[in-house]
């Protein structure tokens, strides 16, 4: 029993903090899409809150290389495992969600929402998640597989390749659960295409050598450039319409607009979040370790912040009385509140572990 408890009680794994700053900004960009109509009126935010899957997509391919990398040495592969806990999460979330906004558990109806993803609409999202992470060992070993062939760099050319177009064929030809957006088509549609850029991303090292405070700067100012231009060159060439047959129309799964914007924000999270983890700064420290404890629990934080606005617009409609009161009184308890809720369980149940390992081993020492 006592070995079973101290492996639970196993510090937790590195997280890399720019990852986790970045999932951060991601949720957010989630949170701000989701309160459209709501906390604001103006369309152009919303349009600018797009990248925000497509960012979560890229930062999982990178972490699914890294991962599948360390694991493959030997023991259980953590990626069956992390599936396994999203199930799981995804379980509960689905069944407090029905009890909260029914007041009433149907097992029949529980069922349903579960193999539809129905409970909240934002739930498409783990529908083509759970397929991408299904087959993220094998996009991962061919990766590897093309690093170790002589001129390596036109097999990767001609992966991407592909996935362009398998990518528009999982559009065009696929449908899974009328659930709106990536989950409508067979892993995302073009979702799966930014998920293997994310890995490749991570397989040239890109992340783990260009740390250097001038590169850093350097990417911030490319990517803004990039923006600029692409921005500006979209208005000659409209390449969303003059693709729509191939890749639907582009809010998501993601067009070709987006893609260039989710990577390119990408780079910028990366190099703004590494100067500011550099900095000698206190204040720099603080902002990075407060992002990157709220990117820890996004997953919670996207199962659960809508039934958080819903709460407080139930019990505290006086908030609705001012604009500036309500974003300040929706928008942040969105955002915190599951991950201190998430932290707080955790916390409690280590503290359990802890109690019941120093009572198990203080019977096995009296034993003797």
């Amino acid at each position: 029993m006592n070995e079973n408890i101290a492996m639970k009680l196993q510090p937790e794994k590195q997280h890399i903090r720019w990852i986790d700053c970045a999932k951060t900004v991601a949720i957010i960009a989630v949170l701000v899409d989701h309160n459209s109509g709501l906390l604001y009126q103006n369309n152009n935010i919303k349009i600018i809150s797009y990248f925000s899957v497509s960012l979560f997509i890229l930062l999982a391919g990178i972490t699914a290389f890294d991962t599948t990398k360390v694991v493959r040495g030997g023991g259980r592969h953590k990626y069956w495992q992390g599936l396994s806990r999203i199930l799981l999460h995804y379980a509960i979330a689905t069944f407090i969600l029905q009890v909260w906004y029914t007041h009433f558990f149907d097992l029949q109806t529980y069922i349903s929402h579960l193999l539809h993803f129905s409970i909240q609409a934002p739930f498409y999202f783990l529908l083509f998640f759970l397929q991408l992470k299904l087959i993220s060992p094998f996009l991962v070993m061919w990766c590897q597989f093309c690093n170790k062939q002589s001129l390596s760099w036109l097999w990767h050319i001609a992966s991407v390749l592909f996935l362009c177009w398998f990518s528009s064929v999982l559009i065009r030809y696929t449908f899974m659960l009328p659930v709106g957006g990536g989950g409508n088509f067979l892993f995302g549609g073009t979702y799966l295409l930014l998920y293997y850029i994310g890995i490749l991303l991570s397989a040239f090292g890109v992340f783990g050598v260009l740390r250097k405070r001038f590169v850093l700067i350097l990417f911030i100012s490319i990517s803004f450039s990039i923006i600029w231009c692409w921005l500006y060159i979209q208005n000659i060439v409209n390449f969303d319409a003059l693709l729509a047959d191939y890749y639907g129309i582009g809010k998501n799964p993601p067009s070709v607009r987006l893609l260039v914007l989710s990577i390119t924000v990408l780079f910028i999270c990366y190099s703004v979040f590494g100067l500011l983890e550099d900095s000698a700064v206190k204040i720099n420290q603080e902002i990075v370790d407060a992002m990157a404890f709220i990117g820890r629990y996004t997953l919670y934080i996207f199962m659960y912040h809508l039934m958080v606005r819903d709460v407080i617009l139930t019990f505290l409609p006086v908030v609705q009385t001012n604009i500036w009161l309500m974003r300040f009184a929706i928008f942040i308890p969105m955002l915190v509140a599951p991950a201190l809720v998430v932290w707080l369980i955790n916390k409690i149940k280590n503290r359990f572990m802890q109690i019941a390992l120093e009572a198990d081993l203080g019977g096995y020492k009296h034993d003797y």
